[in-house]
């Protein structure tokens, strides 16, 4: 699956993302979370995601993490962002180096392209690589420099999941995602993933 270029991303998102008016939200959300209940392939796709950045937030030190269901929240006045799932590190994660928060923003949507879906419309990368530039401009990063150190991340990833002992991981993590998920769209509180060590 080709990867849209971060100099072209950061064109696209010059004015803003993708967001939902507050009338229009509870449709939409109510839209994923039954395709996450009726559609195996967007589940799978989804619970790949958030097991990428579970895997790469293990790497900056993270051991919990909170693992939510589609949801809804608050991007500006009258705006609301839909997510198709996210994950919350629960433990304390390291700063990081550009390079390795790189890693953990792309880390969703390079794992879920390993997926059967491969690409969703509804579940793009696109919020953890704003929220990737926004933290890198206030460390005084140009936005060159962050399109590299992005375009490096996926590179770096993609060469990852060639290892096989490395796409086994993250299908086992996204199992217990998909879990955790499912039991948070059952009974709506948040629950915790215990992440354990991996290679």
């Amino acid at each position: 699956m080709p990867f849209e270029p971060a100099t072209s991303r950061l064109e696209r998102l010059k004015g803003g993302l993708s967001t939902f008016s507050p009338n229009e939200a509870p449709e939409a959300l109510s839209r994923l979370r039954q395709r996450f209940l009726t559609d195996p392939l967007f589940s799978e796709h989804v619970s790949l995601h958030e097991a990428g950045h579970i895997i790469y937030g293990m790497r900056l030190g993270g051991n919990v993490f909170e693992v939510r269901a589609p949801e809804t929240f608050n991007f500006g006045p009258g705006q609301v962002m839909v997510t198709g799932a996210s994950i919350v590190p629960v433990t304390l994660m390291r700063r990081g180096n550009p390079e390795e928060k790189a890693r953990y923003y792309a880390a969703g949507e390079v794992v879920s392209s390993i997926s059967k879906l491969a690409f969703s419309d509804e579940v793009t990368g696109d919020h953890d690589f704003y929220q990737f530039v926004s933290e890198m401009r206030t460390r005084g990063m140009s936005d060159d420099a962050v399109g590299e150190c992005w375009q490096k991340a996926i590179n770096d990833i993609r060469y990852d999941l060639q290892k096989q002992q490395i796409e086994m991981n993250a299908r086992i993590m996204a199992r217990e995602v998909e879990k955790k998920i499912l039991a948070c769209l059952e009974s709506s509180p948040p629950t915790d993933l215990m992440a354990e060590s991996q290679s």
